[in-house]
């Protein structure tokens, strides 16, 4: 092998390197320009209220997001969803939601009820009322105390979350378990555009408001072996009369946020729901 071809070889393998440095350095780039931007889209911010009684509430909001770029919307540009935990859980329990729902240039609010998390103080604590009760018709009528605060600070939420949302875009409302009753209750005060039930814990009383409302899409979410929230979303899709409202059933017992965290891909699905419905 001559001389001119050796170079001819050699340069080949420098073109080759170089090229190969600069592609792993394009590699590398990327993946921290996207952690970047997902670390971003992950924070919540803790915002504080007062209820009609000036009782300071607390909630975790995850602004909307523009997906392409990661930079933060202007809030005119967003719906919202307000997302109610249920009665054994709190915000936190809507943590993965929450940020797949900026994501998707959303505006999302997780509220912690009165006596539960950050929402909670030395009179209104679940936890407090958990620990004196002496048997479970003691505990009962405590939080029957303690809920009946409830629908007012549901409202005071919804008007926070609507003050950043443009008054042209709509208000969804994800609820799971016993905060169905008050995502019914808020919807009997204000506009509600979508709502998500998540196996419904629901009294005659409440369902039969339900099926008062202007027919609200729905989207229901319950177990086949979950008798209590089977038989009641079997009632309340029947009676629905929108054309949007849809239902998913899974087998198995799982409830809750249990069936939320414990399902694949269900909190996805019900952000693309979400997504899809308010943008139209």
């Amino acid at each position: 092998m001559n001389n001119e071809t050796l170079i001819r070889h050699f340069s080949k393998g420098v073109v080759f390197s170089v090229y190969l440095l600069i592609l792993c350095c394009f590699v590398c780039l990327s993946k921290a320009t996207s952690a970047e931007i997902s670390g971003k889209l992950s924070s919540s911010q803790e915002l504080r209220y007062p209820g009609k009684d000036r009782f300071l509430l607390s909630g975790q909001y995850y602004a909307a997001a523009k997906q392409a770029t990661g930079q933060f919307s202007d809030d005119e540009q967003a719906a919202g969803v307000l997302l109610l935990h249920d009665c054994e859980h709190d915000s936190r329990s809507y943590s993965y939601l929450g940020k797949s729902l900026s994501e998707k240039g959303l505006h999302a609010f997780a509220i912690d009820f009165r006596g539960y998390a950050n929402s909670a103080d030395d009179i209104f604590s679940r936890k407090n009322i958990k620990k004196k009760a002496q048997n479970i018709a003691a505990y009962q009528k405590e939080m029957v105390r303690l809920t009946a605060y409830w629908g007012d600070d549901v409202l005071a939420a919804h008007n926070l979350l609507r003050s950043k949302v443009d008054k042209h875009k709509g208000i969804a409302v994800v609820a799971s378990g016993c905060s169905v009753n008050y995502a019914v209750s808020l919807a009997e005060k204000v506009k509600v555009a979508f709502l998500v039930v998540v196996s419904p814990e629901m009294n005659f009383a409440a369902k039969e408001r339900y099926k008062n409302l202007l027919d609200i899409p729905t989207y229901f979410i319950y177990s086949t072996d979950h008798l209590e929230s089977f038989n009641t979303t079997k009632e309340l899709f029947s009676w629905n009369g929108s054309d949007k409202t849809k239902a998913q059933v899974f087998k198995g017992s799982r409830v809750g946020n249990t069936l939320l965290k414990k399902t694949y891909h269900l909190e996805e699905d019900i952000a693309q729901w979400l997504k899809y419905s308010l943008s139209r």
